[in-house]
């Protein structure tokens, strides 16, 4: 994993891992939308947390965090449930996929936010969706867009699978690419 620099602010966010084979039917069949930027494979994940920009004390305490508190845990089923955009159907820039809040899945996030609290003092101020975006829009759809995305949506035929790892990620800008990389993880059990 990646040593951080003291003194340094890192862009942090918890998320789990969508497994290959939910990644493989989402990616099946190309989005039909123009001037769009879809989510690259690699980059396909369940945001728990955003926690932002994190001083370098801290991120070091959330990695341990992660490691200590979270050595394995209990399987958290993904159950896909269609597609929604954000924020709204009026002013759209993403469109992703729609996850069931499972009861692993809201005890797992109810237990990230009581610890953040406790740890940090970082409280939740967003209501959460379960979601994995599937792309950034640079305008919104038109209607025959939303057509087209409609009919995709609808033609899907996702697995219900169980997520792969609980991850905390650092995000960074690097030639002009936002790049997500793991500083710190634990494993699901299947």
């Amino acid at each position: 994993m990646m040593e951080i620099a003291p003194g340094r602010v890192s862009r942090l966010f918890i998320a789990l891992e969508v497994p290959d084979e939910l990644k493989a039917a989402l990616l099946r069949t190309p989005i039909p939308m123009p001037r769009s930027r879809p989510t690259p494979r690699g980059r396909l994940h369940l945001t728990l947390r955003f926690l932002g920009d994190t001083p370098a004390e801290l991120t070091k305490r959330l990695i341990k965090y992660i490691q200590d508190e979270f050595r394995l845990i209990e399987p958290v089923r993904l159950i896909p449930q269609g597609i929604g955009f954000f924020p709204n159907l009026r002013h759209v820039s993403s469109m992703h996929l729609r996850l069931e809040l499972t009861p692993e899945l809201w005890e797992l996030k109810e237990r990230l936010d009581r610890d953040l609290h406790r740890l940090a003092g970082i409280r939740e101020e967003n209501s959460f969706k379960a979601h994995i975006t599937l792309l950034r829009m640079r305008s919104s759809p038109s209607a025959a867009d939303f057509k087209g995305l409609s009919g995709w949506g609808a033609a899907l035929e996702l697995p219900e699978t169980r997520a792969a790892r609980l991850i905390l990620f650092l995000s960074r800008q690097e030639r002009g690419r936002q790049l997500h990389a793991p500083i710190a993880s634990c494993s699901c059990c299947r």
